[in-house]
């Protein structure tokens, strides 16, 4: 079996308590607190989903890849369609607080930049992008090589790629091109086409010393937080161990069961490991749905149903396909829509599905419940799909019912929510819903 957590002594009563709230107070979830993983293993487990997610922009101006060219200075060789400007980005998020964005693009379009080569030689390249909200999907070539085949650039808010190791090359003096080329939007996306270049740097492969980047070196290497978020995956899956402190190893089994941990390959492994030898029966149920969630197994379930249902069929006669657009969608809902709608409120300690995932206490809206790790099987999934399906106005997606009721907007003609306002627009849970919405709308159009 895998070794139980180091031991640290006796923890301290308060400790669980403070882990708690470090797990769960978004305020404190910043870089800062990533400093101090050696208070030990027990008050980082509630913090395991927020800090393997945490996204922390690259170096700061004191931190920059010495030897590196701002994008700001590198020369635009080529440039088929929209426009750059130079933007300042605070925070730490890009090195020297700036960065290149190309504008207005569109499909086809592709931006072109010099890169100067000092000497004839072989030289490693590095460099760092940006994501953001209206980020598209983009192809990068050095010097007439792919570097990045096909690279999603859309994330809800501006952060950064951090410096990745983008290939060796036998260079010749004078300049390289590096060219960007546009090649669709995620759709998610606000679809504007943008690109974010920070900066690059050629370091030749001569060069050694603390700059030089070894053979085994990965951009990872180069993050100032991946070791940090190696350090707590490593503390994390040694809960899973039958000589783990049963109360950790429950509160460990919930966490695994969200998408950041539970797609971690490290996390997948150690609960496969451990699942058969796991003494409590909840725990180990948790663990098993776990390693099926995520297989091809669930989606094979999915495409059976939907095609036992036939397209068109069920609530509102709302298309519906067993496709791989519509799959991705549910799988989508399942794991980043419809947790939200189970989550507890902080105004009233209520979710939506407190009543909503009741028998008869909303009969206009039933919703099959998660288990308490939030899993669902298959077929309660695709039923609840389909319900909030039919309540996404095709002709003005914004007015849909389903982004209407939760904000409990009431006027002489629409009654408000019975439940209350369950988010602010500004919430991440609505937000979430938001944007699942408008795609949902574009989703049903283009397959009707």
């Amino acid at each position: 079996g895998r070794p139980a957590p180091r031991d640290e002594g006796e923890v301290p009563g308060y400790v669980p308590l403070v882990a708690r709230i470090l797990g769960e107070n978004r305020t404190l979830h910043r870089r800062e607190a990533l400093n101090h993983l050696s208070a030990g293993s027990r008050l980082w487990l509630d913090s395991t989903e927020w800090a393997i997610a945490y996204r922390q922009g690259g170096p700061s101006e004191q931190e920059a890849v010495e030897g590196a060219v701002e994008a700001e200075a590198l020369p635009v060789a080529e440039l088929t369609f929209g426009r750059t400007t130079e933007q300042a980005i605070p925070g730490g998020v890009a090195s020297a607080n700036g960065a290149l964005i190309w504008e207005e693009g569109k499909i086809g379009a592709r931006i072109t930049f010099a890169v100067e080569v000092p000497e004839a030689g072989e030289y490693e390249l590095l460099a760092s992008f940006l994501y953001g909200a209206s980020h598209g999907i983009a192809r990068v070539e050095f010097d007439r090589h792919a570097v990045l085949d096909q690279m999603d650039f859309f994330r809800a808010e501006v952060t950064s790629t951090g410096p990745m190791r983008l290939g060796t090359f036998e260079l010749q003096a004078g300049t390289s091109p590096f060219t960007v080329t546009m090649l669709g939007t995620n759709p998610e996306a606000e679809p504007e086409f943008k690109f974010g270049l920070d900066f690059v740097k050629l370091t030749p492969r001569a060069e050694e010393g603390p700059a030089a980047l070894s053979e085994a070196a990965s951009s990872d290497a180069l993050d100032p937080i991946a070791e940090a978020k190696r350090r707590i995956v490593s503390m994390f899956v040694q809960w899973f161990s039958r000589e783990a402190d049963r109360e950790a190893r429950d509160i460990a089994s919930l966490l695994a069961s969200r998408p950041t941990l539970r797609q971690n390959p490290d996390v997948r492994r150690a609960v496969a490991e451990h699942v058969d030898n796991e003494p409590v029966a909840r725990i180990r149920t948790r663990l098993r749905n776990l390693l099926a969630t995520d297989g091809e197994r669930y989606r094979d379930q999915l495409r059976k149903l939907i095609a036992a249902q036939g397209a068109g069929a069920g609530a509102d006669s709302r298309p519906l396909a067993a496709n791989e657009e519509f799959l991705d969608d549910i799988l989508h809902f399942r794991d980043y829509v419809f947790p939200e709608m189970a989550r507890i409120s902080p105004r009233d300690n209520r979710a939506c599905i407190s009543c909503h995932g009741v028998p008869g206490r909303v009969p206009t809206l039933y919703l099959n419940p998660p288990d308490d790790a939030g899993h669902i099987d298959p077929a309660e999934l695709l039923e609840n799909y389909r319900k909030l399906q039919a309540r996404v106005s095709l002709d003005q997606p914004e007015s849909s019912l389903l982004l209407r009721k939760p904000l409990n907007v009431q006027t002489g003609q629409e009654e408000g929510h019975q439940g209350g306002a369950r988010f602010a627009s500004e919430d991440e849970g609505y937000l979430a819903l938001h944007s699942w919405t408008i795609r949902q709308a574009r989703l049903q159009q283009s397959a009707r």
